[in-house]
């Protein structure tokens, strides 16, 4: 083995255990998503331990070197994720819509929520916090800072 091989083949195997042991032993449930990367750590390690092992699968598929099968796994690893996060986002938007919709309608049926802080009687908006008194004035930040 050579000098890289040394420095990148015991953290990856550790990074696969940590994950495999994770997601056998930690509880609440199985997670297969720990197994998926406890694989690619794996599939990492094999293929910095023993380089010809992309080769030997390579030429087993039909491609021609193992540079090549790994840039097509990655292009369509990169694919998946970027229409997987794509999806998700797209499901998180409508899902903020439908809250936002829902709080709109019931503060439309009910009227605005009830803020404490602008309840206090006879006190203009501007004197309630520090924060916008200093927006006011400067004669303003030493009455806020010292109430």
């Amino acid at each position: 083995m050579n000098v890289f091989q040394w420095l990148t083949v015991p953290p990856l195997a550790l990074l696969a255990a940590i994950d495999l042991a994770r997601a056998l032993f930690q509880r609440p449930r199985f997670r297969g998503d720990r197994v998926l990367r406890a694989i690619i750590w794996t599939a990492g390690a094999v293929a910095i331990y023993d380089p010809m092992v992309t080769v030997r699968v390579a030429h087993a598929i039909g491609i021609e070197r193992g540079t090549d099968l790994i840039v097509y796994v990655f292009a369509l690893a990169f694919l998946g994720t970027t229409f997987f996060f794509y999806a998700r986002t797209l499901r998180l938007q409508r899902q903020i819509t439908e809250l936002v919709r829902h709080l709109a309608i019931r503060e439309a049926e009910q009227g605005p929520p009830r803020d404490p802080d602008k309840v206090v009687a006879g006190t203009p908006p501007s004197e309630r916090t520090p924060l916008a008194a200093a927006a006011s004035g400067p004669e303003s930040v030493e009455t806020a800072g010292s109430a």
